[in-house]
């Protein structure tokens, strides 16, 4: 058997590892939630009001192809070049 001082600091060394390696687990925990959250409120790139004009007159453009008597895709198109070309 192990005598008492040897016993004694083997259950420190223990002690101490285990409380450090919890404390470090802990900080990396912490660490990484920080760095969800900041990636989770991050903006993410938001297309420009001009291209999602020109998406919407494409849209438009491809219902007149189907549709060439469609009032409102031509009225749609309309105010959307408008928007492109005042710009």
């Amino acid at each position: 058997m192990m005598p008492r001082k040897q016993l004694q600091q083997a259950f420190a060394l223990v002690s101490f590892v285990s409380f450090f390696g919890s404390t470090i687990y802990g900080a990396i925990g912490a660490i990484n939630a920080a760095n969800q959250q900041l990636a989770a409120s991050t903006p993410k790139a938001v297309p420009s009001v001009e291209s999602q004009v020109q998406a919407q007159a494409k849209g438009y453009e491809m219902v007149l192809q189907r549709e060439p008597e469609n009032q409102v895709a031509l009225e749609g198109l309309v105010t959307a070049r408008l928007q492109l070309y005042s710009n």
